[in-house]
């Protein structure tokens, strides 16, 4: 798609046009697609840089729309891909979880092995697991520090580290990849308390990389008085948000009443369907 004067990009509420936001510029090249004269109208309600993934579902929204409009069907995974590119390509490192999440939607395991923002055609697709099925009586709620942060910072700060084959950070990482495997078959076998476990110790290693602050941790007690299973930062952490892990939907109520004492940016979750095209008669 090419933006001329007759293409128009506004965000509900915000009187002055996105036609210069880079990111959206990026994500529109990225489309692939030419399509004159379109009016883009963009909403959201996500708390800006939360740690919530908001800028990744809006460059897949807009990727995904834009094959839809131009009737060039692409596959979810090529939606993510190129979504997570258009941020890649104005220099900010990032991984690949929140766009393909936003993408497929859904309770997901992921696997980015042999992944490391290369050209697409020189990577495989991530492998998407959805788990949903198996998410019973578990409920979430996610409470905003309002604490914002920037998560290609945090990003870039680790990856060096990492990269450079620092001993404690490899030893995380790598110890972060064998708990989420675990905390697959935790979900698959219905096992809170073992999940429990495993969110409490991803929550700890979070913790060692200094992503954690004060205001995190404030929301966090919050909500284990409550009587939540589990929390832990979301994104990159440094501010942003939590979240935390409720055994059925009265517990999430509770604990949602009691993380609203803290801050009033508190959400009861549920799982969407990912990234989807609705049409509406005029």
């Amino acid at each position: 798609m090419q933006l001329n004067k007759r293409t128009t990009i506004s965000l509900e509420g915000v009187p002055a046009s996105l036609n210069d936001v880079a990111v959206i510029r990026a994500a529109i090249k990225r489309a692939k697609v030419k399509i004159p004269g379109v009016e883009l109208s963009i909403f959201s309600d996500v708390p800006e840089a939360s740690g919530l993934g908001g800028s990744a579902s809006m460059t897949v929204s807009i990727v995904y729309g834009l094959s839809v409009l131009s009737e060039v069907p692409i596959s979810l995974y090529e939606v993510a891909e190129r979504a997570q590119r258009a941020e890649a390509d104005l220099g900010m490192l990032n991984g690949y979880q929140d766009w393909y999440a936003a993408a497929f939607g859904g309770l997901l395991f992921l696997d980015f092995r042999e992944k490391n923002n290369n050209p697409i055609e020189e990577e495989p697709y991530a492998t998407v697991e959805d788990l949903s099925p198996y998410m019973k009586k578990m409920k979430l709620v996610v409470a905003d520090t309002r604490i914002r942060h920037n998560s290609a910072l945090s990003n870039e700060v680790l990856y060096k580290r990492y990269i450079g084959k620092d001993r404690k950070v490899v030893s995380l990482v790598n110890r972060l990849d064998m708990i989420t495997r675990e905390a697959k078959k935790a979900v698959v076998h219905e096992d809170m308390e073992k999940l429990s476990g495993i969110v409490k110790e991803n929550q700890e290693i979070i913790r060692k990389f200094g992503r954690s602050i004060p205001e995190n941790e404030q929301l966090i007690d919050a909500a284990y008085r409550a009587g939540a299973l589990a929390c832990k930062v979301t994104g990159a952490g440094q501010g942003g948000c939590i979240v935390a892990v409720c055994s059925g939907r009265r517990n999430q109520y509770t604990i949602r009443d009691a993380l609203l004492e803290e801050t009033d940016a508190v959400f009861p979750v549920e799982l969407d369907r990912g990234v989807r095209a609705e049409f509406k008669e005029k």
